[in-house]
């Protein structure tokens, strides 16, 4: 393996690289080793296509490492909505949902975070679920819920609030 002041990454980190994102499964003096995930940035499977990276290509553009948290990311989840539904409600139980579904995990998160303030120096990593507004567009309006996930569960997380969500919306625009 490199050393890791010449790496942003480490085996085991999820990264992108060039609009594609893999996890590291082997580094060497020449190439990286990835496996990769998608299809796009909504989903968090691996395609099963190993993909040996040349490591004189990663020095071209950007490379953006969602696990430098180590053990666990702030995940941002998008939920789209028509301006004149009720975004209100739809906030609610998102953040609820949210929050059950981390349960288990944010004391421990909230211990990891304040050792990354005290070892680097920052301030205010808040680790409990949050909901933001965005407007898009004209007639849009996105949610976007910021949670904090184990690394490598974040898809699976995301998928539990997602049909949470969808199934407590639904039923309360039915009422």
């Amino acid at each position: 393996m490199l050393p890791t002041a010449t790496t942003p990454y480490e085996v085991g980190d999820r990264i992108e690289v060039g609009g594609h994102r893999r996890d590291v499964i082997d580094i060497n003096i020449f190439t990286t080793t990835i496996l990769e995930v998608g299809p796009g940035r909504s989903f968090h499977q691996r395609t099963g296509r190993t993909v040996m990276l040349p490591n004189l290509l990663l020095l071209t553009g950007p490379i953006i490492n969602e696990s430098s948290l180590k053990r666990f990311v702030l995940h941002v989840l998008t939920i789209p909505l028509k301006q004149n539904e009720n975004w209100l409600k739809a906030e609610e139980i998102l953040l609820r949902v949210a929050t059950e579904v981390c349960q288990p995990y944010l004391e421990e998160v909230r211990r990891h975070m304040e050792k990354m303030e005290k070892d680097y120096g920052l301030e205010g990593l808040p680790v409990q679920p949050r909901v933001f507004l965005s407007l898009p567009e004209a007639g849009q309006v996105q949610l976007l819920v910021r949670f904090p996930a184990p690394v490598g569960k974040q898809g699976r997380m995301e998928q539990v609030i997602v049909r949470r969500y969808l199934e407590e919306y639904r039923e309360a625009r039915n009422d």
